[in-house]
């Protein structure tokens, strides 16, 4: 089995505890997931903000290395062999990283949010493979390809303009996941948002690539 985790850790994500829980509830079903008792699984993580941060998780390391590329319009993979890794041989590292994670990002006021290239990125580590991306978004995509925009009108409500809001707005997502798809990569998509959120275009990627979609609205983890 392969997973790929694809994390916001943009300031929203970390002031409303989203982070904290996502990598908490990582951790805890790291040995639950199917193939770990084989030595089969495989895992990789991406995080984003107004950058993409990938890390290095070699079974060599002690502790996980992060490298970040800004440019979102010339994304490119660092160290492309270390990026996805036998969960079994690299445990140690994964710990690292997850233990890492919160207070990596802890003092962060990055606002922006690049899930567009994030998951580019994330097609290219694992196309040759295939399995299942899980990406956690806790804001609306606002920069680099695939970026949205804030379209709630309560005006609309109960119009003959209502329909508009309902469906997606970028054409982006749909194509993306049908591509993903090809390569047998499932999507389960959790939306953390503490405001709006266009659902019914980021629904997409689930929707085309038989994944799930799991939506809090309002999430506060003090909640």
């Amino acid at each position: 089995s392969v997973y790929v985790f694809v994390m916001d850790v943009s300031a929203g994500a970390v002031s409303s505890g989203m982070l904290n829980c996502a990598v908490a509830t990582i951790k805890e079903c790291l040995d639950e997931l199917p193939g770990v008792a084989g030595g089969r699984t495989q895992v990789g993580f991406l995080a984003f903000d107004s950058a993409v941060h990938f890390f290095n998780l070699k079974s060599s390391l002690s502790q996980p290395q992060m490298l970040t590329v800004p440019d979102l319009a010339e994304l490119f993979l660092p160290l492309p062999d270390d990026l996805l890794v036998n969960l079994t041989d690299c445990r140690h590292v994964v710990d690292a990283l997850l233990d890492a994670l919160p207070t990596m990002f802890a003092s962060t006021r990055k606002l922006d949010c690049a899930l567009g290239p994030a998951l580019v990125a994330a097609n290219r580590i694992q196309s040759h493979i295939g399995g299942k991306m899980v990406v956690f978004l806790s804001n609306l995509p606002s920069v680099g390809e695939a970026r949205l925009k804030h379209r709630e009108n309560p005006r609309a409500l109960g119009s003959d303009k209502e329909h508009v809001m309902l469906n997606p707005s970028e054409e982006w997502y749909k194509t993306k996941a049908i591509e993903f798809s090809r390569f047998q990569i499932c999507v389960d998509l959790f939306l953390f948002s503490s405001q709006y959120t266009d659902v019914a275009t980021l629904s997409c990627l689930p929707k085309y690539t038989a994944g799930t979609l799991q939506y809090y609205p309002a999430f506060h983890a003090s909640r």
